[in-house]
């Protein structure tokens, strides 16, 4: 179990609409198998509260990041819509980075900083899987927030199964030419045995990944499994990569983020 909470404030003239997106989260939390606790007061003062599980908490961020921006918008108000969907923006960064406790560095003894609700064009970005290449690999990091995107769309049900697929093998297929150092055209299984010889993946099947022990994958069977599903699912025309995603989708995401810590 994991949780957060945090302060903030907010113009009284924006309490309605802090109020709706309070209702909102809470409805998405109850859902999702979150705990939300929220209160906002007449004088601007917030207060929230989230706990459950940790890969829980970042995929109802990312809810909240896509519904909190129109649930603010449709809210009758003092401003402009636009207004108010920038204010949706601003609450749902002020949820992430008191997530990620951004905003201890600017707390000083025990005053602790409160941040401001405030219009913005877009809200801070806590990902569901975090796919950072541990050296300074800027071309890769940036495809790698690409995948990123689409690994957590699929948590909140906005992607199709065949797009995910696509973009869990060409995650793999870079961060694999990046750690075994092989060519360009260098084919995928011959990444893989690669990188198995050079002990850069493990051995051992990842059964905290999988409803079933004995139904787990090591690392080295998986990815061949996704090139399997990835050419059936490109040029075959399979209609399987949903129920692939279902079985495999976990042990995938947690196989390309082990392999982030390695390029």
């Amino acid at each position: 179990m994991a949780g957060f909470d945090g302060y903030f404030t907010f113009h009284p003239d924006n309490l309605e609409v802090v109020r709706a997106m309070n209702g909102a989260a809470r409805r998405r939390a109850r859902s999702m198998n979150i705990r939300w606790r929220s209160r906002a007061t007449w004088d601007g003062e917030g207060y929230t509260a989230v706990d459950g599980w940790t890969y829980g908490l970042d995929i109802f961020l990312e809810r909240l990041r896509r519904d909190l921006p129109t649930i603010a918008e449709a809210t009758p108000g003092r401003h402009s819509p636009a207004y108010r969907r920038k204010l949706g923006n601003g609450y749902a960064d002020i949820l992430t980075k008191h997530r990620c406790t951004w905003y201890e560095r600017y707390s000083r003894d025990e005053n602790w900083f409160v941040p401001k609700l405030r219009a913005l064009k877009a809200s801070s970005v806590w990902p569901v899987h975090s796919l950072w290449p541990a050296s300074d690999d800027q071309e890769l990091g940036n495809r790698l927030i690409v995948a990123q995107t689409v690994m957590a769309a699929w948590c909140v049900e906005e992607v199709a199964p065949e797009v995910v697929i696509e973009e869990l093998h060409t995650a793999a297929e870079l961060m694999l030419k990046r750690i075994t150092g092989m060519p360009d055209r260098t084919k995928f299984p011959d990444l893989i045995r690669e990188a198995r010889r050079m002990k850069a993946l493990r051995t051992d099947p990842l059964i905290f990944n999988y409803k079933e022990a004995k139904t787990a994958l090591t690392p080295q069977q998986l990815l061949k499994s996704l090139l399997r599903e990835r050419n059936s699912t490109k040029h075959g025309g399979s209609s399987q990569a949903a129920k692939w995603l279902d079985n495999h989708f976990w042990a995938t995401a947690g196989v390309l983020e082990a392999m982030s810590a390695s390029v």
